[in-house]
């Protein structure tokens, strides 16, 4: 959903959807079953997420706000 956390989440664009169109939700999941994504595109994905929001980041940053 775009009304969610998961906004912050700009890889899963393509499969953002607004919850109170019903229509579109549908739409999407229809385009999600007819054209499931590509074993590459979902590894890439899961890098994009790996490599911003790991526990290694989160302690990164972290740190930094306690140095300041």
């Amino acid at each position: 959903s775009r009304e969610t956390a998961m906004q912050d989440f700009d890889f899963f664009d393509p499969w953002r959807f607004d919850p109170s169109n019903v229509p579109e939700l549908s739409d999407k999941l229809m385009e999600i079953i007819d054209n499931p994504p590509s074993e590459e595109k979902l590894q890439a994905t899961a890098q994009q997420v790996l490599q911003k929001y790991s526990w290694h980041q989160s302690a990164r940053k972290l740190h930094e706000l306690i140095i300041r």
